[in-house]
């Protein structure tokens, strides 16, 4: 079975954390100089979301079926607009 998002995403939450901290052991950066590795991690994150996000849009797109044509009015004649007088 496959697990719910929930749990999903806390697993990946844990995954993250842990591997924040053991480079934060490894490297001894002070938090700030960490702060600053993240905020570019999250703005990678963010391009590739606005990547896919575009992506499932031209997707979606495609579903939509073309609007159909335009009827054309039907032309009037010279006893149409007598008549109308």
């Amino acid at each position: 079975m496959t697990p719910s998002l929930p749990i999903i995403l806390e697993r990946a939450r844990s995954i993250l954390r842990n591997a924040i901290n053991r480079v934060i052991k490894e490297t001894a950066l002070p938090a700030y100089l960490v702060e600053g590795i993240l905020l570019d991690l999250l703005a990678d994150v963010r391009a590739q979301k606005a990547a896919e996000i575009a992506v499932e849009y031209e997707d979606a797109l495609k579903l939509i079926p073309p609007p159909a044509a335009p009827v054309p009015a039907p032309e009037q004649t010279d006893t149409d607009t007598e008549s109308e007088a």
